[in-house]
């Protein structure tokens, strides 16, 4: 497996890319090329509930305000999901996520996530669960969220684990999975890209010139609650 920007293959802010032509996909008319930067993301994240094996109907928790907390509840309300909660930190984003997605924000300055999860649920908790923030203390959230035989998806990495609640896992007969590729991802989502039904452009708060590179990692690392994702746009000659 090789990734841009690795040391197997690097270039993944450079002028000039090669890559396979399995990995080349083309971008329906009407998106533009800054949307369709973001088609890796969106099919990352399609690939959690295919792991999961969502089925419409059934209640999603998202951990996570950022793209990716983003883009797994527009995802999920594409597949049909009942109700989507997405749990972060800040105001800011969580309010652009319920705009363009219907969910239930929960800010957990001031909310406790399994409180939120028992009302929209009647109690009974969630079908599938996302962990989309890396922290320590999600994936426990994540099992204690769940209904049994639920899912939970371990999408971000997680730095410092924390011990995984067994015995819950043991009587609630959980499923838990790791989703970190995109296997046959790219073409739906940028499909539904075309269709409109996943709005990348109103996550891309930052386009600058590749040469700008500095100053969008200083935005992004400064106004971390007001920008979702930044663009490079590499001159064109």
């Amino acid at each position: 497996t090789r990734h841009l920007g690795g040391e197997r293959a690097a270039g993944g802010w450079a002028e000039y890319v090669a890559v396979d032509a399995v990995n080349a996909h083309r971008i329906p008319v009407g998106v533009s090329f800054s949307a369709a930067s973001l088609a890796e993301p969106a099919a990352v994240c399609y690939e959690s509930f295919k792991r999961a094996n969502l089925q419409t109907n059934q209640d999603v928790l998202v951990i996570g305000d950022g793209p990716f907390g983003f883009l797994h509840a527009v995802i999920a309300r594409i597949l049909g999901a009942e109700t989507i909660i997405v749990a972060g930190h800040y105001d800011e984003r969580l309010e652009r996520i319920v705009r363009d997605t219907g969910a239930v924000a929960c800010n957990t300055h001031h909310h406790d996530v399994l409180d939120v999860v028992k009302e929209k649920t009647d109690g009974l908790g969630v079908n599938v669960v996302v962990d989309a923030t890396g922290a320590g203390s999600a994936p426990n959230i994540g099992i204690a969220a769940l209904k049994p035989r639920g899912t939970l998806v371990i999408f971000s990495l997680i730095w410092k684990p924390q011990v995984p609640d067994f015995g819950a896992i043991s009587f609630k007969e959980l499923t838990i999975v790791g989703s970190c590729r995109s296997l046959n991802c790219f073409d739906p989502c940028l499909a539904w890209m075309g269709e409109g039904k996943i709005p990348a452009e109103k996550l891309v708060d930052v386009q600058v010139p590749l040469a700008q590179v500095n100053d969008a990692i200083r935005q992004l690392t400064e106004r971390k609650k007001d920008i979702f994702k930044a663009v490079l746009l590499p001159q064109v000659r």
